[in-house]
């Protein structure tokens, strides 16, 4: 028996072996490492793999494709939490479009769309995109009741991805603390798949919150731009929301979002995660 198959028995460790012979015991960090550290289980890798390697790897990692149970609803509470927050901070800020219209909920049927929530993933995984996102249906905003349109507007747009910022930073803390009471291992443990769950509420916000900071309108990101150019410029730019899916999926397909996304596996490094 293998050091991989003795964990998965769970009393494989023959305590006859050298200290150096013996496999250690699996942590937290282990069960989110995209190559497996010594000792962690394939099942144990997290999906920021797609970010490295490309969604091509599951070709060769198919108990990878175990953990969308995971996936699918981190995903929905992340972008959830997402358009809550432009609606509140919208609140705030004088516009109560989205209160009175039940959208600030963690509901999920009400903030459930059909480009992002379903078609936008399923494109991702069937081109190979090298990363897997989606979205909830935009929270309704009326600029109208806003007492300034061009500020307001970028501070409702910073809310969104600065929900994700919280929400891994969150997971990211949590984890720390398993680590440090020594809790965490093999996803099939309650501890393990506990951590997990925050692994990939790590990753999926981190990629949510920065993808939406993309410059391309409708995303977050051209909200911001928007504000710093002059009212002119802002208006032509914006002017081209109306063509954005077009521009985002060509930008996907052209390899524009792996670009993008480059900075997270060095950040997931400084955090510990790789």
């Amino acid at each position: 028996m293998d050091q991989i198959d003795a964990l998965r028995a769970g009393d494989g460790v023959d305590s006859r072996a050298p200290p150096s012979a013996r496999p250690r015991r699996v942590t937290v960090a282990d069960a989110m490492t995209p190559k497996g550290r010594a000792g962690a289980t394939q099942r144990g890798k997290l999906a920021y793999t797609f970010a490295r390697r490309g969604p091509s790897t599951l070709r060769h990692e198919a108990p990878m494709l175990s953990h969308v149970i995971i996936i699918v609803p981190v995903l929905l509470f992340s972008v959830i939490v997402h358009e809550i927050s432009h609606g509140y901070v919208a609140l705030r800020l004088g516009d109560p479009t989205a209160a009175r219209l039940g959208r600030l909920t963690l509901n999920p049927l009400p903030h459930i769309d059909p480009v992002m929530t379903i078609l936008l993933p399923a494109f991702l995984i069937i081109s190979n995109a090298g990363i897997v996102f989606g979205g909830a249906k935009p929270v309704p905003i009326n600029p109208y009741n806003l007492r300034n349109l061009r500020r307001d507007s970028a501070v409702i747009a910073l809310a969104g991805p600065a929900s994700n910022v919280v929400l891994a930073l969150a997971c990211w803390i949590v984890l720390l603390l398993m680590e440090a009471l020594g809790l965490g291992g093999s996803p099939s443990t309650i501890d393990g798949a506990v951590g997990l769950v925050l692994g990939y509420g790590v990753f999926i916000n981190i990629v949510l919150g920065w993808f939406n900071m993309l410059p391309i309108p409708p995303l977050d990101g051209s909200k911001v731009v928007a504000f710093l150019l002059s009212p002119e410029n802002a208006a032509r730019y914006l002017s081209i929301e109306r063509y954005g899916f077009v521009v985002l999926i060509v930008f996907i397909m052209a390899g524009g979002v792996r670009f993008w996304m480059a900075p997270i596996p060095r950040l997931l490094s400084l955090m510990g995660l790789v």
